[in-house]
Protein backbone atom coordinates (compact mmCIF):
# COMPACT_ATOMS: atom_id res chain seq x y z
CA UNK A 1 0.00 0.00 0.00
CA UNK A 2 3.05 2.56 -0.25
CA UNK A 3 2.21 3.88 -3.77
CA UNK A 4 -1.20 5.28 -1.84
CA UNK A 5 0.29 5.96 0.95
CA UNK A 6 2.37 8.77 -1.49
CA UNK A 7 -0.72 10.60 -2.67
CA UNK A 8 -0.09 13.81 -0.80
CA UNK A 9 -3.38 15.12 0.71
CA UNK A 10 -5.00 11.28 0.54
CA UNK A 11 -5.01 8.75 3.42
CA UNK A 12 -5.52 5.06 2.46
CA UNK A 13 -7.75 2.87 4.40
CA UNK A 14 -8.14 -0.27 2.64
CA UNK A 15 -7.23 -1.85 -0.63
CA UNK A 16 -10.29 -2.08 -3.05
CA UNK A 17 -8.69 -3.96 -5.86
CA UNK A 18 -5.71 -4.61 -8.02
CA UNK A 19 -5.28 -5.24 -11.81
CA UNK A 20 -3.03 -5.24 -14.94
CA UNK A 21 -3.22 -0.79 -14.84
CA UNK A 22 -2.85 -0.19 -11.38
CA UNK A 23 -4.33 -0.28 -7.40
CA UNK A 24 -7.19 0.81 -6.27
CA UNK A 25 -7.45 2.31 -2.86
CA UNK A 26 -10.27 3.40 -0.33
CA UNK A 27 -8.68 6.66 0.70
CA UNK A 28 -9.94 9.45 2.72
CA UNK A 29 -9.45 13.14 1.00
CA UNK A 30 -8.53 15.47 4.14
CA UNK A 31 -9.22 18.32 2.30
CA UNK A 32 -12.56 17.59 1.54
CA UNK A 33 -13.36 14.92 4.15
CA UNK A 34 -14.82 12.79 1.77
CA UNK A 35 -13.95 8.97 0.90
CA UNK A 36 -12.55 8.24 -2.44
CA UNK A 37 -11.07 5.97 -5.10
CA UNK A 38 -7.49 6.49 -5.55
CA UNK A 39 -6.43 4.41 -8.18
CA UNK A 40 -2.39 4.80 -8.71
CA UNK A 41 -1.09 4.00 -12.30
CA UNK A 42 1.60 0.70 -11.94
CA UNK A 43 3.83 2.48 -15.04
CA UNK A 44 6.98 3.89 -15.08
CA UNK A 45 8.63 6.83 -16.57
CA UNK A 46 5.60 8.66 -17.47
CA UNK A 47 6.62 12.07 -19.35
CA UNK A 48 5.69 15.12 -18.83
CA UNK A 49 3.87 15.56 -21.81
CA UNK A 50 1.89 12.23 -21.75
CA UNK A 51 0.88 13.17 -18.17
CA UNK A 52 -0.61 16.94 -19.39
CA UNK A 53 -2.58 15.13 -22.23
CA UNK A 54 -4.01 12.66 -19.35
CA UNK A 55 -4.82 14.94 -17.04
CA UNK A 56 -5.95 17.13 -20.02
CA UNK A 57 -8.56 14.29 -20.94
CA UNK A 58 -9.70 14.05 -17.46
CA UNK A 59 -10.47 17.59 -16.90
CA UNK A 60 -12.72 17.32 -20.49
CA UNK A 61 -14.66 14.72 -18.69
CA UNK A 62 -15.44 17.60 -15.78
CA UNK A 63 -18.21 18.47 -17.88
CA UNK A 64 -19.81 15.15 -17.64
CA UNK A 65 -20.15 15.81 -13.90
CA UNK A 66 -23.46 14.92 -12.71
CA UNK A 67 -24.39 12.18 -15.20
CA UNK A 68 -25.77 9.09 -13.83
CA UNK A 69 -23.41 6.82 -15.43
CA UNK A 70 -20.15 8.07 -15.85
CA UNK A 71 -17.74 8.33 -13.19
CA UNK A 72 -17.02 11.57 -11.70
CA UNK A 73 -12.81 12.72 -11.40
CA UNK A 74 -12.13 14.42 -8.47
CA UNK A 75 -8.54 14.90 -9.03
CA UNK A 76 -4.98 13.74 -10.79
CA UNK A 77 -1.63 14.46 -10.20
CA UNK A 78 1.51 12.17 -9.26
CA UNK A 79 2.73 10.41 -6.01
CA UNK A 80 6.12 10.78 -4.55
CA UNK A 81 7.73 8.56 -6.67
CA UNK A 82 6.55 9.70 -9.61
CA UNK A 83 3.50 7.23 -10.31
CA UNK A 84 0.16 8.82 -11.95
CA UNK A 85 -3.38 9.08 -9.89
CA UNK A 86 -6.83 8.87 -10.10
CA UNK A 87 -8.95 10.31 -7.34
CA UNK A 88 -12.26 9.49 -8.15
CA UNK A 89 -16.15 8.16 -6.84
CA UNK A 90 -15.78 5.60 -4.81
CA UNK A 91 -18.15 2.45 -5.88
CA UNK A 92 -18.74 0.20 -3.09
CA UNK A 93 -20.41 -2.38 -5.66
CA UNK A 94 -17.54 -3.37 -7.79
CA UNK A 95 -17.90 -3.81 -11.17
CA UNK A 96 -19.83 -5.46 -14.02
CA UNK A 97 -17.04 -8.12 -14.36
CA UNK A 98 -17.21 -8.72 -10.44
CA UNK A 99 -21.09 -9.15 -11.00
CA UNK A 100 -20.28 -11.95 -13.67
CA UNK A 101 -17.92 -13.65 -12.02
CA UNK A 102 -20.08 -13.61 -8.71
CA UNK A 103 -23.73 -14.61 -10.66
CA UNK A 104 -22.41 -15.62 -14.08
CA UNK A 105 -24.16 -14.40 -17.42
CA UNK A 106 -26.67 -11.67 -17.11
CA UNK A 107 -30.28 -11.42 -18.19
CA UNK A 108 -30.87 -10.27 -21.38
CA UNK A 109 -33.25 -7.79 -20.15
CA UNK A 110 -30.44 -6.06 -17.47
CA UNK A 111 -27.47 -6.00 -20.70
CA UNK A 112 -30.28 -4.43 -23.29
CA UNK A 113 -30.93 -1.64 -19.55
CA UNK A 114 -27.58 -1.35 -19.14
CA UNK A 115 -26.53 -1.64 -23.03
CA UNK A 116 -28.92 1.72 -23.56
CA UNK A 117 -27.51 3.90 -20.57
CA UNK A 118 -24.28 2.92 -21.87
CA UNK A 119 -24.40 4.12 -25.15
CA UNK A 120 -25.85 7.16 -24.06
CA UNK A 121 -22.89 7.74 -21.56
CA UNK A 122 -20.07 6.83 -24.44
CA UNK A 123 -21.80 9.15 -26.98
CA UNK A 124 -21.53 11.79 -24.37
CA UNK A 125 -17.90 11.67 -23.62
CA UNK A 126 -17.24 11.52 -27.17
CA UNK A 127 -19.41 14.54 -27.96
CA UNK A 128 -17.49 16.12 -24.71
CA UNK A 129 -13.82 15.53 -27.13
CA UNK A 130 -12.61 12.46 -24.75
CA UNK A 131 -11.87 8.72 -25.62
CA UNK A 132 -12.13 6.25 -23.35
CA UNK A 133 -9.74 3.69 -24.58
CA UNK A 134 -10.51 0.81 -22.51
CA UNK A 135 -13.94 -0.21 -22.39
CA UNK A 136 -14.46 -3.07 -20.90
CA UNK A 137 -16.80 -5.12 -18.24
CA UNK A 138 -14.09 -4.21 -15.38
CA UNK A 139 -14.32 0.13 -16.24
CA UNK A 140 -17.99 -0.47 -15.55
CA UNK A 141 -18.79 0.36 -12.13
CA UNK A 142 -21.73 -0.05 -10.24
CA UNK A 143 -23.11 2.41 -7.72
CA UNK A 144 -25.27 2.02 -4.74
CA UNK A 145 -28.35 2.43 -6.59
CA UNK A 146 -26.98 -0.61 -9.16
CA UNK A 147 -26.42 2.25 -12.18
CA UNK A 148 -23.42 1.70 -14.47
CA UNK A 149 -21.31 3.88 -14.77
CA UNK A 150 -17.95 4.18 -16.99
CA UNK A 151 -14.84 4.66 -15.31
CA UNK A 152 -10.42 4.85 -16.27
CA UNK A 153 -11.04 6.98 -18.82
CA UNK A 154 -7.41 7.64 -20.40
CA UNK A 155 -5.65 5.37 -18.66
CA UNK A 156 -4.90 2.80 -21.58
CA UNK A 157 -2.98 5.72 -23.22
CA UNK A 158 -0.91 6.47 -20.35
CA UNK A 159 -0.12 2.97 -20.18
CA UNK A 160 0.30 2.85 -23.97
CA UNK A 161 2.89 5.47 -23.73
CA UNK A 162 4.87 4.48 -20.73
CA UNK A 163 6.79 1.53 -19.07
CA UNK A 164 5.12 -1.13 -16.99
CA UNK A 165 5.80 -2.11 -13.54
CA UNK A 166 8.05 -5.19 -13.29
CA UNK A 167 5.41 -6.05 -10.70
CA UNK A 168 2.51 -4.96 -12.76
CA UNK A 169 0.29 -7.36 -14.68
CA UNK A 170 0.25 -8.06 -18.76
CA UNK A 171 -2.84 -6.70 -19.91
CA UNK A 172 -4.75 -8.31 -22.77
CA UNK A 173 -6.96 -6.23 -24.55
CA UNK A 174 -9.64 -8.67 -24.97
CA UNK A 175 -12.26 -6.56 -25.43
CA UNK A 176 -10.10 -4.23 -27.85
CA UNK A 177 -10.45 -3.64 -31.40
CA UNK A 178 -8.44 -5.30 -33.94
CA UNK A 179 -6.83 -1.98 -35.05
CA UNK A 180 -5.81 -1.37 -31.40
CA UNK A 181 -4.56 -5.36 -31.17
CA UNK A 182 -1.91 -4.44 -33.50
CA UNK A 183 -0.78 -1.54 -32.30
CA UNK A 184 -2.98 1.08 -33.90
CA UNK A 185 -3.98 4.29 -31.86
CA UNK A 186 -7.35 4.33 -30.01
CA UNK A 187 -10.23 6.37 -31.80
CA UNK A 188 -13.64 7.07 -31.13
CA UNK A 189 -14.25 3.53 -33.52
CA UNK A 190 -12.35 1.60 -31.22
CA UNK A 191 -14.39 2.67 -28.19
CA UNK A 192 -17.66 1.94 -30.30
CA UNK A 193 -16.00 -1.51 -31.13
CA UNK A 194 -15.17 -2.50 -27.64
CA UNK A 195 -18.61 -1.35 -26.79
CA UNK A 196 -20.25 -4.66 -28.56
CA UNK A 197 -17.66 -7.47 -26.95
CA UNK A 198 -18.37 -5.68 -23.24
CA UNK A 199 -21.57 -6.29 -23.86
CA UNK A 200 -21.32 -9.75 -25.22
CA UNK A 201 -19.32 -10.74 -22.40
CA UNK A 202 -22.06 -9.87 -19.95
CA UNK A 203 -24.45 -11.90 -21.94
CA UNK A 204 -21.71 -14.94 -22.05
CA UNK A 205 -20.52 -15.05 -18.86
CA UNK A 206 -16.85 -14.18 -20.55
CA UNK A 207 -14.88 -12.30 -23.51
CA UNK A 208 -16.15 -13.25 -26.95
CA UNK A 209 -12.35 -14.52 -28.16
CA UNK A 210 -11.64 -15.91 -24.63
CA UNK A 211 -10.53 -19.59 -25.63
CA UNK A 212 -11.32 -22.82 -22.94
CA UNK A 213 -7.56 -23.64 -23.43
CA UNK A 214 -6.24 -20.03 -22.00
CA UNK A 215 -5.58 -20.29 -18.25
CA UNK A 216 -8.76 -18.37 -17.35
CA UNK A 217 -10.29 -15.17 -19.11
CA UNK A 218 -7.96 -12.38 -18.72
CA UNK A 219 -5.01 -13.89 -18.84
CA UNK A 220 -1.94 -12.98 -20.58
CA UNK A 221 -2.55 -14.07 -23.78
CA UNK A 222 0.02 -13.16 -26.63
CA UNK A 223 -0.71 -10.28 -29.07
CA UNK A 224 -0.43 -12.31 -32.22
CA UNK A 225 -2.99 -15.01 -31.26
CA UNK A 226 -5.31 -12.65 -30.05
CA UNK A 227 -5.07 -10.35 -33.28
CA UNK A 228 -5.96 -13.73 -35.40
CA UNK A 229 -9.01 -14.50 -33.22
CA UNK A 230 -10.17 -10.94 -33.37
CA UNK A 231 -10.11 -10.18 -37.42
CA UNK A 232 -11.08 -13.80 -38.13
CA UNK A 233 -11.93 -16.19 -35.40
CA UNK A 234 -15.44 -16.45 -35.66
CA UNK A 235 -17.88 -16.00 -32.11
CA UNK A 236 -20.64 -18.16 -30.91
CA UNK A 237 -23.77 -17.21 -29.73
CA UNK A 238 -23.69 -16.65 -25.99
CA UNK A 239 -26.00 -19.03 -24.58
CA UNK A 240 -29.78 -19.44 -25.03
CA UNK A 241 -31.33 -16.25 -24.45
CA UNK A 242 -34.66 -14.93 -25.95
CA UNK A 243 -35.19 -12.34 -29.19
CA UNK A 244 -33.77 -10.23 -29.97
CA UNK A 245 -31.10 -12.43 -30.39
CA UNK A 246 -27.56 -11.29 -28.78
CA UNK A 247 -25.61 -10.63 -32.27
CA UNK A 248 -27.83 -7.97 -32.69
CA UNK A 249 -27.52 -6.43 -29.05
CA UNK A 250 -23.47 -7.18 -28.36
CA UNK A 251 -22.63 -6.36 -32.09
CA UNK A 252 -19.84 -9.50 -31.95
CA UNK A 253 -20.45 -9.88 -35.91
CA UNK A 254 -18.92 -5.65 -35.85
CA UNK A 255 -16.57 -4.98 -39.00
CA UNK A 256 -12.78 -4.97 -38.48
CA UNK A 257 -11.84 -2.09 -39.85
CA UNK A 258 -12.27 1.39 -38.59
CA UNK A 259 -13.60 2.31 -42.45
CA UNK A 260 -16.15 -0.43 -42.47
CA UNK A 261 -17.30 0.49 -38.67
CA UNK A 262 -17.99 3.96 -40.39
CA UNK A 263 -21.23 4.67 -40.63
CA UNK A 264 -23.11 2.42 -38.42
CA UNK A 265 -23.41 5.00 -35.47
CA UNK A 266 -21.55 6.58 -32.42
CA UNK A 267 -22.17 4.03 -30.39
CA UNK A 268 -24.77 1.32 -31.50
CA UNK A 269 -27.80 0.54 -33.70
CA UNK A 270 -30.70 -0.14 -31.67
Amino acid sequence: MRSGKDAPGYRVLDTAGQGGFGVVYKAYQERLDRVVALKVLTVDKVDQRTMRRFQRELQLTGRLTGHPNVVTVFDTGTTRPGKPYIAMEFFENGSLRDRVRAQGPLPLADVLRTGVKLAAALAAVHEAGVLHGDIKPQNILVSRYGEPAIADFGVARVVDSSEMSATSQAFTPLHAAPEVVSGQPHSVSSDVYSFGPTLYHLLAGQPAFHSPTDPRPESGLPAVRLFLRVSVGPVSRPGPVSEPGPGSVSGSGQPTTPVERAGRGRVVSW
